[in-house]
């Protein structure tokens, strides 16, 4: 469901190629969610949420490609990421099942433990990490070739610098729970069973060969399939400079590098940013406040609203009907008991609405 987006736009291609304004639109948008998306990742503590983030971000790329005329870059992404993604997903959860915790602050040293699971999850962090040779390598350059060869220069360096980011914050979630000293409460980890493993080998497989269908070196075969439909519109694979790939190599290393020096070496303080930027720590560790933006105005005013329309239900439309019933019943019971069977009764009732009709007749002249 979460792709749901990127197939909508990669389904109506046609349809946003036709207008230069709909593509810009859809790349800036793409642009801005990798590196908006990477950069909360960069912080996050709970593997499931760095991982979601990091999802995020990577429809970002898609859309990006997309606006980009990049229908093939995009596509291959969406497929790429579907595998290693998936893969570190399932790993998240091996280890999770095996420490009982997703706080990534209480583990550590589980390299050994979980001596299955943690090379599957390196090769997912590689393959997202933009690492050569593994499936996310070849996706995310042709997304990288594609911007810059539509001219979204600075769409280009966003996603460089979104490139670093991932590298950076996959990294730290790797050698924060396989590398360093085991806690005491981690003696008794185990591995995952077989039925929880053996999927994850086939991801792996997959996270490290399916970016060889569409490169220029072992065959374009996926993008040659996708232009043959009109989808496409003779958007397949793209030339670039080859500088591309060697600055998105040497940005995922660099971030790789930085991750080990803070996270594994711990030769520079994993505290460095938050000790000198703290405001700028403050509003990424809390995503920017949108939750707390959200809950204050969309949600805020969703409750105003809602007791709003309670107040008219209840009081206006039930009452309404509530008083049209007790009316009708307190004039029934009434009725009921003028209707006694005494003629003294039925002949004081008519003789005082004879009088009250010639009272009427008399004030308003006959006008009645």
């Amino acid at each position: 469901m979460v792709a749901a987006g990127v197939y909508l736009v990669a389904s109506l291609f046609p349809l946003f190629n036709a207008s230069e304004t709909a593509m810009m639109t859809v790349a800036i948008i793409g642009a801005f969610t990798a590196i908006f998306a990477a950069t909360i990742g960069l912080v996050q503590t709970d593997i499931k949420r760095v991982l979601a983030f990091s999802t995020v971000s990577q429809l970002g790329y898609m859309m990006l490609a997309l606006g980009s005329a990049g229908y093939v870059a995009g596509v291959f992404h969406l497929m790429t990421h579907a595998f290693f993604k998936a893969l570190l997903f399932l790993a998240a959860g091996s280890v999770i099942h095996a420490v009982h915790t997703q706080d990534i602050e209480k583990m550590g040293g589980l390299w050994k433990r979980l001596s299955f699971t943690g090379p599957l999850f390196l090769i997912g962090t590689l393959a997202i990490s933009g690492v050569p040779l593994f499936s996310g390598f070849f996706s995310k350059d042709e997304i990288l070739i594609a911007a810059w060869a539509d001219g979204n220069y600075p769409l280009f360096w966003l996603a460089v610098i979104a490139a670093f980011f991932t590298a950076f914050y996959m990294f730290r979630l790797f050698f924060m729970v396989f590398t360093g000293e085991a806690r005491s409460e981690m003696k008794n980890v185990h591995e995952s069973p077989s039925v929880m493993t053996m999927p994850m080998v086939v991801l792996a497989v997959l996270a490290v060969v399916a970016g060889y269908v569409n490169t220029p070196w072992f065959g374009t075969f996926l993008g040659d399939w996708l232009v043959e439909g009109n989808e496409a519109l003779g958007h397949g694979h793209i030339e670039g400079p080859g500088w591309i790939m060697i600055v998105a190599t040497v940005v995922s290393l660099l971030g790789i590098l930085l991750a080990w020096m803070m996270y594994s070496k711990k030769s520079i303080s994993r505290d460095w940013l938050s000790s000198r930027a703290p405001l700028a720590y403050g509003i990424v560790k809390n995503k920017y406040y949108i939750d707390e933006i959200y809950n204050q105005s969309i949600v805020f005013g969703a409750k105003a609203i809602s007791l709003f329309l309670r107040f008219i239900e209840v009081f206006l439309v039930e009452g309404l009907v509530k008083l049209t019933t007790a009316a009708v019943q307190g004039l029934g019971k009434t009725g009921a008991k003028i209707q006694n069977g005494q003629v003294q009764t039925y002949g004081t009732i008519a003789f005082v609405g004879l009088a009250v009709l010639i009272v009427i007749y008399a004030l308003t002249g006959g006008y009645l």
